[in-house]
Parts: structure tokens; sequence; C-alpha cells
């Protein structure tokens, strides 16, 4: 019959065995007494009395309860039954999901990207020139004063133009200055260079007009696409159309090759002036989220740096888009000729601030590689020569997002719930039910609801709604109510399997998350108890009472007639079938008792079109116990459980209010024969 609670209230019986018994005695004696005395008046002879016998009667209070529709449902002692405020009776079920979160939701995908720059053409400090010299008297002849028409040729090394010994130039000239302090004219003057260490010849051109003595002639040789050693020749081929001299002492030329703008070259052998390279690109963001501000979880930052040039570099690699709250992330490192290095950063605690915020979004590198100035030592350096740097960002996880969310889901599967039915409620349909999604939402971007709900015997049904945004510290919580549940809920299901997503974000509105935001949702069925009820039972009070046990079994012996009365006030939308157990041992009333009384019935109380009831209706019922069953009352306390069954409404609707009620009185009347002797020993 299934668990049963026993009522905490006794009822003592005011009438017991003993007094009554007082009350007999009392009686017997006056009656004897004024027999006596009667005969002595009239001096009659006196027998001995027979000892006089008569019938007498005691009654036992059964039960005297009225059951409002509060304390039905107490009663009945299920978790699924209550009342509301007003009193009214309704089933109710609700039972919390798990929480879901979003940690992990917004995490962003490993990304890494290759930042490659060559050293390029670099230009070297400009060079001062070399000279050479010649004396007149060198290369032509004197006579009484004059120098006749002569044609001559000079070559000579240049000295070294600077600390360099090749240069393949990009950009650049020199300067060739050829000045005559012969003292006479010079009208025809050619110039050839050739390179020493190269080979052939890397300049040749004549001076239109030569010349004239004093005066100086400078020249450009554009250099662009040679390549130069810093061991020259220079030739001059030159006429003059002789003069008057009275010495040659002193009289000399002179050229010079200089650089005054430093050449820029693709490849050299030079001391190297200080080099500065600044490159940087951008890494994609692997998401659809379009993210203003991202405190990082965990992550790391991992740079592999390449240094293929013949000089030592010193590299600060700059994440504009990652701080730590007031400064970018600036990292230093120095690297060695042809060398690499792996760096590992980690970005817990970090913020991400994406300057690009025009989707697919993008972090920036900005990259500055130093080269210092190797001073007097001469270093090879050449253009295709590379920095490398590849920036990979791993294991990204997001502890807190502000910006637009693209709509992100969490899964929850196969949560399975067991609702408790009322017993006797197996096959009761619930006509108004309703079913609730109650979602309490801490994440502050607005979302969405669908959850599948399914019964043990194929009841199906789905539920979506949106839920509004909140906050950790003030959660919104949004009800999403679904009103046609009938057939869901024809029967009641037992076991209920639950699978569902929620989906935070829209794409569109802005908002925040924190990694530690969460939602909850609560499933609740609630019906008031209108419904169509097929057969049902619960159990009612149950009881003692107290029965004077001194002399019970000389009444229990000495019974005529015993006669159970009892009332049933109805006043419920279903008929009741009542029936009472007795018994000494409380611990088997119900499965075991000695005395079943019933069942008695009453039908249900009179009802309005609507299925509640209006008046009450009430059953007398009158019923004998044998001389048996009576023994029952020699046990003290007595037991008394009641079972109360309904009938079914077959298949109307019926309606249970905060009014309706159920009132059970009955007692015990026990007639039995006394006698004189009947306590004597």
């Amino acid at each position: 019959m299934g668990k049963r609670k026993m009522g905490k209230r006794k009822k003592r019986n005011q009438t017991t065995i003993t007094r009554k018994l007082l009350y007999l005695g009392s009686h017997i004696a006056c009656g004897i007494g004024v027999v006596l005395m009667f005969l002595t008046l009239i001096q009659c002879t006196v027998k001995k009395p027979e000892a006089p016998t008569w019938d007498t009667n005691l009654v036992i209070p059964l039960v005297h309860k009225t059951y409002d529709m509060a304390e039905l449902i107490e009663k009945i002692d299920q978790d699924n039954l209550s009342t509301d405020s007003l009193g009214n009776p309704f089933f109710f079920y609700q039972q919390v999901l798990d929480t879901v979160t979003i940690d992990g939701s917004f995490a962003i995908e490993d990304v890494s990207q290759n930042i490659s720059e060559s050293l390029g053409v670099v230009q070297l400090d400009p060079f001062a020139g070399a000279s050479v010299g010649v004396n007149l008297e060198d290369y032509v002849p004197f006579f009484l004063g004059t120098v006749p028409p002569i044609s001559f040729d000079i070559t000579e090394p240049v000295p070294p133009m600077g600390e360099f010994t090749t240069a393949t130039v990009e950009t650049g000239f020199a300067l060739v200055t050829v000045v005559n302090d012969f003292g006479l004219d010079l009208d025809t003057v050619t110039v050839t260079i050739n390179d020493l260490v190269i080979g052939g010849q890397l300049s040749y051109y004549e001076i239109p007009g030569g010349i004239l003595a004093g005066d100086a002639r400078t020249d450009t040789i554009d250099l662009a696409g040679r390549t130069v050693s810093n061991q020259l020749e220079i030739s001059l081929h030159c006429h003059t159309p002789g003069a008057t001299s009275f010495s040659l002492a002193g009289k000399s030329m002179s050229a010079t090759i200089s650089m005054p703008v430093g050449p820029t070259v693709s490849s050299a052998t030079a001391q190297i002036p200080r080099i500065t390279k600044q490159f940087n690109e951008a890494v994609e963001i692997t998401s659809e989220h379009q993210l203003q501000v991202a405190t990082l979880d965990d992550g790391q930052l991992v740079l592999d740096i390449e240094n293929n040039t013949d000089v030592p570099a010193a590299l600060i690699i700059t994440l504009p888009d990652i701080n730590d709250g007031a400064s970018p992330l600036v990292i230093n490192q120095p690297i060695l000729p042809n060398n690499s290095q792996q760096i590992v950063y980690d970005l817990i605690g970090y913020n991400l601030e994406p300057s690009d915020q025009v989707m697919p979004q993008s972090i920036n590198v900005d990259i500055e590689a130093i080269i210092d100035s190797s001073g007097s030592e001469l270093m090879t350096i050449n253009a295709g020569d590379r920095i490398s740097v590849s920036t990979g960002i791993h294991n990204i996880s997001l502890a807190s997002v502000q910006g637009i969310l693209a709509p992100t889901s969490a899964e929850f599967v196969d949560i399975q719930q067991e609702i408790e039915i009322p017993k006797g409620f197996d096959q009761v349909q619930l006509t108004s039910a309703v079913l609730m999604l109650e979602v309490e939402n801490r994440v502050n971007i607005p979302g969405s609801f669908s959850v599948n709900i399914d019964g043990e015997l194929g009841q199906h049904t789905t539920i979506n709604g949106i839920i509004a945004p909140g906050t950790p510290e003030s959660p919104t919580t949004s009800l999403i109510i679904d009103s046609s549940v009938t057939a869901f809920m024809n029967p009641v299901p037992e076991l209920l399997t639950i699978n569902g997503t929620a989906t935070f974000g829209d794409g569109v509105t802005p908002g925040s998350v924190n990694f530690n935001d969460y939602v909850t949702a609560t499933v609740i069925l609630s019906s008031p108890l209108e419904m169509v009820v097929g057969e049902t039972s619960f159990d009612g009070e149950w009881e003692s009472v107290d029965v004077d046990q001194s002399d019970i079994t000389k009444l229990t012996d000495n019974l005529n007639l015993a006669q159970v009365y009892m009332t049933i006030a109805n006043r419920l939308p279903l008929g009741v079938e009542a029936e009472f157990y007795l018994s000494g041992d409380s611990a088997t009333l119900y499965s075991n008792p000695e005395v079943t009384l019933g069942p008695i019935t009453v039908t249900h109380g009179t009802l309005d079109i609507d299925g509640t009831v209006i008046s009450t209706v009430e059953s007398e019922s009158i019923l004998s116990l044998t001389s048996e069953e009576a023994r029952v009352l020699e046990n003290n306390p007595l037991w008394i459980g009641q079972v109360f069954s309904l009938e079914s409404t077959n298949g109307e609707t019926v309606r249970f209010t905060a009014s309706d009620s159920l009132t059970v009185s009955g007692y015990i009347e026990i007639d039995f024969t006394v006698s004189e002797d009947l306590w004597e020993d």
C-alpha cells in the first residue's frame, strides 16, 4: 500500500469504563436500600434476593475530523502537491537543470603568422675621397723657358676612399675632380678609372675643352648597379698647346675621387653604420565575435626569430593590441648572426583590444630590428639577408569579453529527472497544465533557450524562448511558458529526459560576459487540480484512543451488541469510498488490521456546471461488529486508520478548490448485560 505517515495527534476517550461501572454500582446500592426500607415498614419477611441483571451501553468515540483542502493535500503528503496563497490545490513539479556556463565558449582559435623582412639596401657613410698628384716636370720637357706642344699620359693608383672593401651600389655616385696647377693650359683631358679588384673600366670620359691653367673640373660618375672595390686606378690623357715658362718647379696636377653622399648598397663589406629596419604585419583572428576588449584567462605568445644575416641584431617586438591595462606588450630580444631563437610569452591577465574593428579582425605586430654600427670593424651585409619573426598565438581562452558576440551555443544532453507521482495520481490527466522554463541569466548579453522534454511513455514537447541579459550581481529571470501541454501530461510522466541548447549573443547587440557567468534553467510543471481522475486512493488521519483495560474483558464477554456509527460529509467534486482499520499495532494497522470497517460510499458534492462543488452531500452508516471483532477494544491504545478512495470522474473534468473538504465522524456503541456479581472475583 506504500508508505504512510502516522498522525501525530491522539484523541483521548473522555468516557472510561471505570466511570460507568462506578455509576452503575452506586445505583445498585441505592436500590437495595430502598427495597429493605419498604419491607421493614410493611413488616414483611424478606428473602435473600437474587443478583439482578440489566442492559446498558458504552460509547467509544473513533474519529471526528474535517479535512479541508490544505490538510487533504498535507495528508496525501506528496512532494508535488501543494496549495497556493489562496488555499487552492495544485500539482507542482520543479527541477533545476544543470548550470550552463560560457566557460570556453568564446575561445580564440590558434593563429600564426610569419613576418619576414630582408635587410634591404643599406646606406653607407660618405667617403671623403682620395687624391693623387703628379708634377709637371715628370711628364713634359722644358727648353730655354719654353714648353712645347705635347701630349702626355698619367696613370696612378687611387688611395682607398673609405673603410670598405667592395660594395654593390644600389644608388650613389662618385665625384672626380681634376685640378690643373701646371701653369699652362690643357686643351685635351680624358679620364679613365679602372677597378683593380673587380677588373674592368669603371668610367671613361673626356672633359670638353680641356682645363685651363689654374682651373679645376669636377665630373659625376653614376655608380648605380655597379659593383666597385676600394682599389681604383685613374688614368689621365692630356695635351698642352705649349707655353713660355720660367720654371717647372712646383707645377702639379691632382685628381680626387670621393663619395660625399653615402651610397646605398645591396651588399658590401664595409664599416656598417647603425641600421634600423621597421616592419609590421597583421595577424588575423579566427573568431566570429567582434571583440572590443577581452581579458585573457590563458594563452601564449610564441615568437620564432631567425637572423639570417652576418650581423648581430636587437629586436623590439610590439603588440599594440595586447596590453596589461596601461601599456602595450613590448618584447626586447637580441639575436646573434645566423641564429634562431624561440620565445614563449605568457599572456594570462593581458587584455586584447583589437584596433581593427572590421571583421575579420586582426592583431598588429610591429617589429623594429636594430643593427649597431660596426665601428672600425668591417662586416659583410647583403640586401637579401632576412630577419624573420613567426608570431603564434596559442591556447587563448577569455576570462571576459566585451563586444558584439555572435550566437554561441552550449548544450546540455540527456538530463534525466524523476517526477514523484502523488499516490493514486498514476492515471490522472491534468487538463490545465502549464510547462514553464524559468531561466536565470547572469550573462550580460541576450540569448535564447531551446529545450526538448520527453516522457518515458513517448510524451514529447519543445519549449523555446528569448532570455534577457543580466549580470552576476543582478541576474535577470525570464519565464518561458507553454500552456498547451495537456497531451504531454496524459498521463503525468514519471521520468523526464531533457536535452537543450542555451545560445548567447545575437551578433548585433553589444554586451559583455565573464568566464564565470552562467545561466540556470528550472523546469516547472504546474497545474491547478482541474483534472480527469481515474479511481485513486490515499491515506487519511491515523490516530489512537485510550481504552481503560481494567475490566474490559468482562464487558466483551457480556456483549449483546456492538455497532459503529459513521457519518461522512463530502464536499469534494469526487465520490468517496472510505474504509476504517482498527488494530492494537500501529505498525501493521494498514497491512494487517484486526478489524476492517466499510467500505462506506458517499457521492460527490453537488457540482456546478464548471465542475466545482456548491454544496455538501452527507452519508450516515451503521456497521455491526461481531463479538470477536469487538475484542479489538482490548487493545490500549486502540489505533484507527482511514483510507479514502476517490471515484473516477468517468472522463469528466472536475476542479478542486480551497473550499473543498471531507468530514468524517464516528463512534462505537457497545450494548452489554450487567449483573451484581459481574465484578465479583
